[in-house]
């Protein structure tokens, strides 16, 4: 299971998200990321369970390098659903309940849940906010470019992006500011990455969203860097 960055000493030095949380989320905060990991039950079966930044993403085992599913804790509402369970419902109604016989783990649990939506959610409007005052037409800066390069994919020449945690891929390279231009994107919080086995100058990009939903596809990227 890959690790990854949660929610920590950047979420303190926002000064204007710390305005939004309770002086729990705060406590919680100051003892490191926002993360936790360990084994949980949905619908009677166990599963590993991953926090990670605006995700939770499961796994039939900690030694599994893909997810079983995931959902994006920005979409969700969170609620109590037991002593010892809680319900994470996601914006098309779906609902994943989780269970532990350890009523101090699932006290955790909530709390660091809590959090992530609560951060993930922040972050989400306050980008469309931004988005919307420039009326649409450029990227904000919180949501700036962290790579972009010409790259093959399938055979076409295709204009890369890193958005954040969003990958997307344009016909040219003009208009590659604005995400309503795009030909695709992914959302690299539900992805898994390597390196092609055959092309050290490739890399595989596995999507799991499919797989999540509970079956279907699971689409895969191949993308070859431009020398």
């Amino acid at each position: 299971v890959a690790g990854g960055a949660g929610v920590g000493d950047a979420a303190l030095d926002d000064e204007e998200l710390v305005k939004t949380l309770s002086d729990a989320d705060v406590a919680l905060l100051q003892r490191g990321p926002n993360t936790k990991r360990g084994y949980l039950q949905k619908k009677g079966q166990r599963r590993f369970v991953l926090l990670k930044g605006d995700a939770l993403l499961w796994y039939v085992s900690e030694n599994d390098s893909s997810p079983k599913g995931l959902v994006d804790l920005a979409t969700c509402t969170l609620a109590v659903s037991g002593a010892n369970s809680f319900t994470l419902t996601t914006s098309d109604f779906k609902a994943f309940e989780w269970t532990s016989k350890n009523q101090y783990d699932i006290a955790e649990w909530v709390s660091r849940c809590k959090l992530a939506i609560k951060v993930a959610k922040f972050a989400k409007a306050r980008v469309v906010r931004a988005h919307a005052a420039d009326g649409g037409q450029r990227l904000s800066t919180l949501d700036a470019f962290a790579k972009r390069s010409w790259v093959r994919k399938k055979g076409k020449s295709r204009f890369l992006v890193l958005r954040g945690n969003t990958l997307l891929w344009y016909d040219k390279e003009q208009g590659s500011d604005d995400a309503a231009n795009c030909k695709n994107s992914v959302m690299l919080v539900r992805c898994s990455v390597h390196v092609a086995a055959d092309d050290a100058c490739s890399f595989v990009l596995t999507n799991h969203s499919a797989a999540a939903g509970g079956g279907g596809v699971v689409h895969i990227v191949i993308v070859t860097v431009a020398l």
